[in-house]
């Protein structure tokens, strides 16, 4: 969340939660569309391009994210 939040203090921002989802489906779709193609570099963006989108949902949602225990 903190890279999130440095993001945001340079000005690269939504102006509401509504925005951060409709991105999150932009990004979502254009993941889809890439996992067709096989190139592995471009997926690995578009994965990063979505969690950095999901982790941008939470602070907006003002959800502090958590890593998950080991089970």
């Amino acid at each position: 969340m903190e890279i999130s939040r440095k993001a945001a203090k340079t000005g690269f921002e939504w102006p509401n939660i509504d925005a951060v989802v409709d991105k999150l489906e932009e990004e979502v779709e254009e993941l889809k569309a890439e996992l067709h193609t096989e190139n592995r570099e471009r997926i690995e963006e578009e994965i990063g391009d979505l969690l950095f989108t999901v982790v941008n949902v939470a602070r907006w949602a003002k959800i502090d994210l958590k890593m998950p225990s080991a089970p």
